[in-house]
């Protein structure tokens, strides 16, 4: 995480204080939404993709950070990528993990993909997926020129 503060601080200097947004898949989501919940001045939205482990001990028990409970009362925006194929995520994890944000008032949405495998964003995997892969880059696209426009035009920047 101070690393991550220090990339914040370059990526502030080299944009000149653009708003910026945190983005993680496998192990990275849950250092997206951690990342959001140290920095809500500076992240102005996250999206993780396939939440393993995003609510704490559930993959290892050295993962002590329950991610949810750092960033579900944040109003930073955030997007949540799980899919159905996937035995570290089963669905009943994912609906207790919109049952707590939803509990909570987070500002949040959920998209699953049936039947996908972890990886279905990249080409060249044997789990690549170019019909969600296009669809989630596409969300992910709108949710992030939303979230950062309406950060940017509730706070005059």
């Amino acid at each position: 995480l101070e690393d991550a503060a220090r990339a914040l601080d370059l990526l502030q200097r080299e944009t000149r204080g653009a708003p910026l947004a945190a983005a993680g898949l496998r192990i990275g989501r849950r250092y997206a939404l951690l990342v959001a919940a140290r920095e809500p001045r500076r992240v102005r939205a996250a999206v993780s993709y396939y939440g393993a482990g995003i609510d704490g001990g559930t993959i290892s028990p050295l993962w002590t950070i329950d991610a949810l409970a750092q960033v579900q009362d944040l109003c930073t925006p955030m997007l949540l990528f799980f899919v159905g194929d996937d035995p570290t995520v089963p669905p009943a994890e994912v609906e207790a993990i919109d049952a707590r944000l939803r509990r909570a008032a987070a500002s949040y949405e959920i998209v699953r993909y049936p039947g996908v495998k972890p990886g279905f964003v990249f080409p060249g995997r044997d789990t690549y997926r170019p019909g969600e892969a296009s669809d989630a880059w596409d969300r992910m696209g709108r949710f992030l020129d939303s979230a950062l426009a309406d950060r940017v035009g509730r706070e005059g920047g």
